[in-house]
């Protein structure tokens, strides 16, 4: 929601939509990011990415750097301690494990990297390679991982229908 409001106040130069969409961000999920620690344990992953897509949004009008730095502390933990080698997260809707323990997490559940959450992390991504323009080779690969292995993985062949996962464990 955060977002949405933030690009209704860029698209019409309104400070009182940046304000409302500020109503939105939730200080319990955003402090600890801003102090650069994962806490994202147990968090449902595709309620919480768009909020750091609006924190991202939220620099980009105001250029507050806490809102920058929320932003790539958050990519940069995901993309490093709870991705997968395909470019996705989570599992079952959420991170249920700390970081940098994946074989845990996917030993957890079978619904691994909803494809919500692919599509959300290469938007994040869109606006941190906006803000510098340098192609860094990890903005670069996991946005290519999530193209190639991430969402076409999903793809079924035969038929072009789309899974909402994509699963990693056999069966």
């Amino acid at each position: 929601m955060n977002e949405v409001l933030y690009n209704l106040s860029g698209a019409t130069g309104d400070d009182r939509w940046a304000r409302t969409g500020d109503r939105f961000n939730k200080k319990i999920f955003f402090t600890p990011l801003a102090l650069r620690r994962d806490e994202l344990y147990e968090l449902h992953a595709n309620t919480h990415i768009p909020q750091v897509i609006g924190a991202a949004r939220r620099y980009e009008l105001s250029s507050d750097y806490r809102f920058r730095d929320v932003s790539e502390f958050f990519w940069e933990t995901v993309t490093e301690a709870r991705t997968y080698a395909t470019g996705g997260s989570g599992n079952a809707e959420a991170w249920l494990t700390h970081p940098n323990h994946l074989s845990v997490e996917m030993k957890a559940s079978s619904h691994h990297q909803e494809c919500c959450c692919s599509y959300n992390m290469m938007k994040l991504t869109r606006h941190l390679y906006g803000w510098t323009a340098i192609p860094d080779s990890s903005t670069t690969m996991s946005a290519i991982s999530s193209i190639i292995d991430r969402t076409r993985g999903a793809i079924t062949a035969s038929c072009g229908m789309k899974s909402s996962r994509l699963q990693l464990s056999s069966g």
